[in-house]
Parts: structure tokens; sequence; C-alpha cells
């Protein structure tokens, strides 16, 4: 093993302590191995001159349409290397971090613009055949998108413990942050998910029995996000909807509708005594109703009461 891949093997073991997620630990390894190969010398007599000539490199990139990197692409490629110096200065590997006083590119934060309507999110739904097993389940794969708000590569993580069917509620384990949460489901989605786990499910496994993820393709696999912004981008185009349509639109129209459920929410805790919020505005993405910070706890000589601040998230 060379020093190289040496220092990224390292690298790598070290973000996956800080528990970081997979899509993060892949992006920010192809990038330092992409500085490594580029940059075969020493890596304790880099400079902080030579990291900036290299970063104007990122920035004056061109594929062969004449295209650069994005925003967020040449934000990421310097978060890397930012990351990696100040792991090696750490380790006491080098001294002087060349990366320190670079800056990162600041990333524009732009609202979606292909936003789906709620007729058209209906149209986009009644899409699926189901008239076939691959059709109960995209349209469960659907109910859940646009009940729960999850993202996609949280959908694809899913397995059959996660969803209480009974109580309408759904467990999302690391998400965003590496954060777990609890999501309500409707009714719509309850009932897809019920028909689509008793009935297709077991017919998908029936070749592979040990698996326990939610959503399965025919050999009993687990569906990749490629699979799933296909089956959607498919749907859309049978529905007549000319916007670009992925997974990610599917929740925009979830504030109009949940801001209705989130203020039902809001009046029942007034009635049953529960810790006072401002009534919610717009919800974006379902935050978990109650949680461990929100639960009841029984004082001695004080009898119950509830614990946790006041969060307009709820």
């Amino acid at each position: 093993m060379t020093e190289a891949n040496n220092l990224l093997f390292q690298f790598t073991e070290h973000l996956k302590v800080l528990n970081r997620s997979e899509a993060t630990i892949k992006a920010y390894t192809a990038n330092v191995r992409q500085f490594l190969e580029e940059e075969k010398r020493n890596i304790k007599t880099i400079t902080k001159s030579d990291m900036e000539a290299y970063v104007a490199t990122i920035y004056e990139y061109r594929m062969a349409d004449g295209k650069g990197y994005s925003q967020g692409s040449i934000a990421v490629k310097i978060r890397s290397l930012k990351r990696f110096f100040e792991f090696l200065e750490s380790a006491n590997i080098i001294f002087i971090n060349p990366m320190e006083y670079i800056p990162e590119p600041r990333k524009e934060k732009n609202l979606p613009r292909n936003i789906l309507t709620v007729s058209e999110m209906e149209k986009l739904l009644d899409q699926a055949n189901l008239g076939l097993k691959t059709g109960i389940r995209d349209r469960a794969v659907l109910e859940v998108l646009y009940s729960t708000g999850a993202r996609l590569s949280e959908l694809c993580s899913l397995t059959i413990y996660d969803a209480d069917l009974q109580g309408r509620m759904l467990r999302i384990n690391k998400g965003k942050g590496m954060k777990d949460r609890v999501v309500p489901l409707g009714r719509h989605a309850v009932r897809f998910l019920r028909e689509y786990i008793t009935k297709i499910r077991p017919h998908f496994t029936r070749r592979n029995k040990k698996s326990r993820v939610l959503f399965v393709n025919q050999l009993g696999r687990p569906l990749s996000r490629q699979m799933v912004q296909i089956m959607v981008r498919t749907n859309a185009k049978k529905a007549g909807i000319k916007k670009r349509s992925v997974p990610i639109p599917c929740v925009t129209p979830l504030p109009a509708s949940w801001s209705k459920t989130a203020l039902m929410w809001w009046r029942c805790r007034r009635c049953l005594a529960m810790p006072t919020f401002p009534p919610p505005r717009a919800i974006s993405r379902p935050w978990p109703l109650i949680s461990k910070r929100y639960m009841p706890r029984a004082i001695p000589g004080k009898g119950t009461r509830w614990t946790g601040e006041a969060s307009s998230r709820i």
C-alpha cells in the first residue's frame, strides 16, 4: 500500500468514526483520491500557494460541452480537501494546514422551480397500474413520498420494521445529519402499504426471504434510487405533466396540506393541556409529532409534567 493510499484509507476510517453518511464518505474520498492522483508528491511539502493553484483549476475546469462545475460541486470538492488536511493536522502528519484560509464558495439557496400542484400530484398518484404487482408497489412508494416527505435515500433504506401501520407512523433512520425521526402516515399511504406488505412483497421476496428492506424489486433486491426516479418520471409523463418530475417535487405540495394537519394538532395540544406552541404557518417537511424531549415524565411529589422547550416546528 502506497503512502497516498494509506492516507486515504486512514481518512475514510476517520469519517466513519465521525458517523458521516455513506454519500458524504463516498464524495469526500473520491475528491481526495483525485487530488492525490494529480498531485504526485509528498503531502508534507504542499504549501498554501500549491492549494490555491489547485483550487483555481477546479474553478477553471470545463467539460466537453463547455460547462464547468456548479457552485455546489465546487464547494464539495473544496470542503473535501479542507476536511482531509484538517485530519492530517490533527493526526500530526502535517504541522501547517495549507487549506485553512482558503474559503468555500457560498452555495446558492434556490427554491425548487418544478413544483407540482396538489391536482398534478393526484394525477401522478393515479397513474400506477393497480392491476399489476409492480403497480401496487409503485403506488405505495408514491403515497409514502407524498405523505411523509421522505428523501429518496431515506425511502430506499426503509425496512419492514419501520412502518407502524396500526399507529400510522413511519420511522426514518439515519436521515439528514444522521438523525432519526418519526413521521405520520396518511390513510391512503397506510392502505397501499398494507396491500403491498401483505400481498405483493412476499411474492417478490420468495427467493430472498431474508431481505428486510421495505421496497424491493421483482427479484427481492432493494429498490435503487435510479429505479425510483425512472418510475416517477414515467408516471409523470403518463399524467401529462411536462415539468421535470423527480421524487423531490413530490413533497412540494406538502405545505398546504400539512399546514392544515399541523393546525389541528396544535389545537388538540391545547385541549389536552400540552405545551402550547404558536400556530404553524407552512411546513415543508413533516417533523416528529412526539419525541423523547416532549414525552411526559413522572416527578416524585409533583405528578406528571411535560418537559422540553417550545418549538415552532410542531
